[in-house]
């Protein structure tokens, strides 16, 4: 038989049914990357009004920083990580069927990776700004300014 062919059918042979069970969480995958990188170009805007504002900022406050960069990989590497894991309880113990509601595991995972994301986004928007909505939200959420100085 003729090798390559071979090849290629082992190939697709084990990646078939990885791309099959992946799938379906594409969707949840796209939305928590599309909300993790808002959360990064927010904790890029709070450098830049930090850079502004502050004397005791670092020169490299609102440039783009590697470190930075493998630390948002490693998150984004940890929430594929665990779509996939709750999509495999989903499949494995409930049989894909929904817990209740329309609710699954993966539903819930996602949106708590979201919820967990909007929330630093709107911590990265209030620190440090003048804005007359961002005063009381200050008051029930972290300030990130101290983070970024450091």
């Amino acid at each position: 038989m003729n090798e390559p062919l071979t090849l290629k059918m082992a190939v697709i042979a084990i990646l078939a049914p990885i791309g099959a069970f992946i799938a379906p969480t594409l969707p949840l995958i796209y939305l928590c990357t599309a909300i993790v990188i808002t959360d990064c170009i927010s904790a890029w805007r709070l450098g830049r009004r930090l850079a502004r504002r502050s004397k005791d900022a670092p020169s490299d406050a609102a440039r783009f920083s590697s470190r930075k960069f493998g630390r948002t990989v490693g998150a984004l590497a940890r929430i594929y990580a665990a779509i996939l894991l709750a999509h495999g309880v989903d499949s494995a113990i409930f049989g894909g069927a929904p817990l209740l509601h329309g609710l699954s595991a993966t539903r819930i995972v996602a949106a708590a990776i979201v919820l967990w994301q909007a929330l630093s986004i709107l911590e990265n928007e209030a620190s440090c700004s003048d804005n007359r909505w961002a005063a009381p939200l200050r008051k029930f959420l972290i300030d990130k300014t101290k983070r970024h100085l450091d």
